[in-house]
């Protein structure tokens, strides 16, 4: 392995929860690669998280960008840690901009921004790690790729909606039917009972 470079982290970071310290661009036969490592800033156990890699030229322009999330053992208070795998880049990649997008802590969920932390209430069954390390090939920290669980359950709810709407639409107007006919009806009944 030869390391092309390394330092700090020295771009700006949005969130002190959870931050970028440390980075190392290597090179490995033909392949060049990424590792990171991270700090726990907050006061709370961290779970899992979302970032964004942004890859650089040596000019600083955006080569392309990559979500990944980690999902290995939980991460304490303070603590400096790396999730060790190597993150695959260009050749000529001589930059990274990281953007951590989300931390989970347990049933909460911080969700980082421009304008700042945004907290939310997110229970979760506490998710079979194991499981999830061998669904990845050993990998605590993958790429995300595919159709997103929020997406299958938005279409579900506005699917139940449409239902629950087309059947209480088909209900009321039966009903305004129903008292149409009686209405007629009972006119009916007016009319013969005068002619009588």
């Amino acid at each position: 392995m030869r390391v092309v470079s390394k330092g700090n982290y020295a771009h700006r970071q949005l969130s002190s929860f959870l931050s970028v310290k440390q980075f190392l661009i290597g090179n490995e036969g033909n392949d060049r690669f990424l590792l990171l490592r991270f700090v726990n800033g907050g006061k709370e156990v961290i779970t899992s998280f979302r970032m964004e890699i942004y890859r650089l030229t040596e000019d600083g322009n955006v080569i392309g960008s990559k979500e990944y999330v980690y999902h290995g053992p939980p991460v304490q208070p303070g603590e400096e840690f790396g999730p060790y795998e190597k993150i695959p880049i260009e050749s000529f990649c001589a930059d990274v901009r990281v953007e951590i997008r989300s931390v989970r802590a347990h049933d909460y969920v911080y969700e980082v921004g421009k304008r700042g932390i945004r907290v939310r209430y997110a229970p979760e069954e506490e998710p079979d790690r194991e499981a999830l390390i061998r669904r990845t090939g050993g990998k605590r920290c993958v790429a995300v790729s595919g159709t997103k669980r929020l997406t299958v359950i938005l279409l579900a709810v506005t699917f139940a909606l449409c239902a629950a709407i087309g059947t209480l639409s088909a209900f009321r107007f039966l009903g305004m039917r129903e008292e149409e006919e009686d209405a007629a009806e009972s006119a009916a009944t007016v009319e013969v009972e005068r002619t009588c």
